[in-house]
């Protein structure tokens, strides 16, 4: 009954794993062993690696599991509502006809358990976005400390070649002190560098769960839409905190309806059972009675209660029903800002590459001109330091490219651990729903719903509070750039200055 929109969200297959045979089979072994009991034995190398053990092991999104578990029980609690209760005497009451009081608790309890489920998965997907965060972060901080350790490089040799023309007064003090000034600049970027990638680090132990090693580059992120309005129209399907706000609303209508139920007749049968003993001397030891009644109950005067009741159900179903156009409101502007960020980065990202390209080339040249003393000290230092900070801009450029990427699948609900890693199991709460969910039942339950749910209307689609309206201006998506690990390395400034002793330089 439950299996509507939410479970195409919900109960996702794992997909396997290209090939198969023993090794495949060890190697996720080996990964839960490492995420169950050796913590600190293995390192990921793979964003996937890092997505799967994240996935199953990240407490948080345990404790969310166990609390979906949890409110998988009030819909058993809101179904026994049908079914008869016995005491200690062999009272038995069974509700014939409870004026749709209880199917409207049981839609509650199945909106409740919807909506949960929203919630666990928006907890996934965030954690998800963590987990890549923290991955190219570390890759990119990584990569700079290597330019910043050959900038460090290029500036000492600099500095002493420097000091030796001083000497012989090729050059002045001037130019000394301008080539101590960079090198010490460029020791102060190194250190910066080296504390942001243990920053860096440090995020990624806390989402994965263990220290980064020697990490692969990060694999494709496919899935973002041509336009922003499919982007709009997956994000209106798919955004979990969207469809969670949706079921909060199913869950107070619902509530509203049993409120209003709370004037209308019920029936009740009720059957007694007793023994008792008898006179002294009686012909029987015991008297043995058994009763049957049907309860006919109807509300005549209840001093407000009832009435005030519906008015703050009615008020909390208006709440939700305005937090879902909130709720829309917020996914349209976090998709439109991931959007134009992922625009801005891929843009930039072109820009820098041209950038790099023109200052190796630049910084070539000028230090084969400096070589033969066409170039000052100070022009081979600035051309050096434009080199530095392009190369950097070009890393950070990738980061941000892929991280809004991330982002946009993120805000449409698609960022998922198949995506990711795919072969990861991926949790399905709908067995241990499907476990519960008639623990207990008699079939007398189905006969009372039946005739219950004749009052009750069905749970549909909530009337919109406003008309949501999306931005009319929104930049056009650059084309993808290449996967990391197809993307032209960083050639650091050592390489470009060796390259100068040797000869002419091949074309990047």
């Amino acid at each position: 009954m439950l299996r509507r929109q939410d479970d195409a969200h919900c109960a996702r297959p794992a997909r396997p794993r290209s090939g198969g045979g023993l090794l495949p089979a060890l190697s996720r072994l080996g990964l839960l062993l490492s995420a169950c009991c050796l913590p600190a034995a293995a390192s990921a190398e793979t964003l996937a690696d890092a997505v799967a053990l994240a996935y199953q092991s990240n407490p948080a999104i345990q404790s969310q599991r166990a609390q979906l578990r949890a409110l998988n029980e009030t819909y058993v609690q809101a179904r026994a509502g049908f079914g008869p209760r016995v005491t200690a005497d062999v009272n038995l009451t069974e509700p014939l006809f409870t004026g749709g009081r209880g199917t409207a608790a049981l839609q509650a309890a199945e909106a409740d358990v919807r909506a949960g489920r929203q919630r666990l998965r928006q907890q996934e997907i965030d954690l998800l976005q963590r987990v890549i965060n923290a991955y190219v972060a570390v890759r990119r901080d990584q990569q700079i400390i290597e330019v910043a350790r050959s900038t460090v490089s290029v500036l000492q040799n600099q500095l002493e070649e420097t000091q030796a023309k001083t000497e012989v007064r090729e050059n002045t003090r001037t130019d000394l002190g301008q080539a101590q000034g960079r090198l010490a600049a460029a020791q102060a970027q190194l250190a910066n560098t080296e504390a942001q990638l243990a920053l860096s680090r440090a995020q990624y132990l806390n989402a994965v769960g263990q220290n980064p090693a020697d990490l692969a580059p990060e694999p494709d992120l496919p899935g973002v839409p041509a336009s922003i309005e499919q982007a709009f129209d997956q994000a209106e399907q798919g955004n979990p905190t969207l469809l969670a706000a949706k079921f909060a609303e199913q869950s107070s209508r619902a509530r509203l309806s049993a409120a209003k139920a709370q004037n209308l007749p019920s029936v009740n049968l009720r059957l007694a059972a007793g023994r008792q003993p008898s006179t002294i001397y009686g012909p029987v030891p015991y008297n043995d009675t058994l009763s049957a009644s049907a309860v006919f109950s109807q509300p005549l005067f209840t001093a407000g209660l009832n009435s005030s009741q519906i008015r703050r159900a009615a008020e909390l179903n208006t709440a939700d029903r305005l937090t879902i156009d909130s709720t829309r409101r917020n996914v349209v502007q976090g998709l439109s800002q991931q959007w134009s960020q992922l625009a801005a980065a891929r843009r930039a990202l072109v820009a820098d590459e041209a950038y790099v390209a023109a200052a190796e080339t630049a910084f070539y040249g000028m230090r084969q001109e400096e070589r033969l003393g066409l170039r000052t000290t100070i022009e081979l230092l600035n051309t050096q330091q434009e080199l530095n900070a392009a190369q950097i801009g070009l890393l950070r450029d990738r980061y941000n490219e892929y991280v809004a990427r991330a982002g946009v699948l993120n805000v449409m609900g698609a960022l998922t651990v198949e995506l990711l890693a795919p072969g990861t199991p991926s949790y399905d709460p709908l067995p241990d729903f499907d476990r519960v969910k008639n623990r207990g039942a008699l079939p007398t339950e189905y006969v009372v719903r039946a005739l219950d749910g004749l009052v009750t209307p069905a749970m549909g689609a909530p009337m919109p509070a406003s008309e949501t309206a999306v931005p009319d201006r929104q930049a056009d998506l650059p084309p993808a750039p290449a996967p990391a690990a197809q993307q032209p390395p960083i050639r650091p400034a050592t390489q470009l200055m060796d390259e100068t002793r040797e000869g002419p330089r091949a074309p990047r």
